[in-house]
């Protein structure tokens, strides 16, 4: 069910890392910004040797269905339960925003707005950043907790939360664009432990649709106002 309702904005997120979707004059040469999630994704596979343009949207695509496949879960589905999700996914984006205004005097939510490719991008992060620490970190962060050190269930859950949502903090300061400063960090760690908890009771399509929502009102209609 994530890979569903999650499957059109990868399809529009992969046209525009290859290019097809971009702000610009037609037939000009230009320049695509990407989320770093997205590259540190296509980093990996060609540390492994494997180069391709789509390789995070196969990888991801991958790793719903074997999860799918894993669980032995049925291959039928009711066409609403993806409308449902989305519509919970942007209702779980409201108290992240709260938090957010709560910090305002602290914490700049939204930054400039990206160009045109703004919603795109947003969409992009939304899937790829909960790809590489959700899906992928905390969970094996889990595996390794549980299954190979034994901790109990609560402390690996807690664990691989916090741990999880403080690299997320730190993953946005990977950009030299943005200096380091305490105060987004702190509110960013806030988050992604929410976008962690909201993974392990929700799981992974309900979450990413938060992300996108929280970052499409923040960026979008926040810097834009």
């Amino acid at each position: 069910m994530s890979l569903l309702v999650l499957l059109p904005f990868v399809i529009v997120y992969e046209l525009y890392a290859a290019g097809l979707i971009a702000s610009g004059p037609v037939g000009a040469v230009r320049s695509v910004p990407h989320i770093t999630a997205f590259l540190l994704i296509e980093d990996l596979f060609r540390l492994l040797g494997v180069v391709g343009r789509h390789l995070p949207a196969f990888a991801l695509t991958a790793m719903l269905l074997g999860a799918h496949v894993l669980r032995n879960d049925r291959w039928r589905f009711h066409p609403a339960v993806p409308f449902a999700m989305g519509i919970e996914g942007i209702a779980w984006a409201v108290p992240l925003l709260i938090f957010g205004w709560v910090m305002a005097r602290f914490v700049t939510l939204g930054g400039g707005g990206i160009g045109g490719e703004w919603a795109i991008l947003c969409v992009g992060a939304g899937i790829y950043e909960e790809m590489v620490f959700r899906l992928m970190l905390a969970s094996i962060l889990l595996l390794i907790l549980k299954d190979l050190v034994g901790v109990r269930t609560g402390a690996a859950v807690v664990t691989a939360v916090v741990v999880s949502g403080v690299l997320f903090a730190l993953y946005h300061y990977l950009s030299p664009a943005e200096d380091f400063r305490l105060r987004t960090c702190l509110f960013r760690t806030g988050a992604g432990v929410y976008f962690g908890a909201l993974f392990l009771l929700r799981g992974f399509g309900v979450t990413a649709i938060c992300h996108m929502a929280y970052d499409i009102f923040v960026v979008g209609i926040l810097s834009q106002a």
